[in-house]
Parts: structure tokens; C-alpha cells; sequence
């Protein structure tokens, strides 16, 4: 496991990828990610205990 989900330069990238009004609009792209995130790992651990 690393220790960060993103590089420096990752990060950069990303923002500079997607042109956000606010810090709201930062904050609900991170928290749809994470979402998605965790929906994977729960479905994944699903998959392997059935």
C-alpha cells in the first residue's frame, strides 16, 4: 500500500485537466471519486467471500 493516492505531479494534472469554479466543486468530484472507489472495494470483497 502506498502512502498517497496521488502524486504531486498527478495532482497538478488533474486540476489542471478540469477547470473547477470553487472549492465546492473540487469537493464533490473528490467525494464522487471516493464513492466510486469504495464501491468497488466492498463489491470486490463481496465477490471473493461468495
Amino acid at each position: 500500500m502506498t502512502d498517497k493516492l496521488f502524486t504531486r505531479e498527478q495532482a497538478r494534472a488533474f486540476l489542471k485537466q478540469n477547470s473547477f469554479k470553487d472549492g465546492d466543486a473540487l469537493a464533490d468530484v473528490m467525494v464522487a471519486g471516493f464513492k466510486d472507489l469504495l464501491q468497488e472495494a466492498l463489491e470486490a470483497e463481496m465477490n471473493n467471500h461468495l
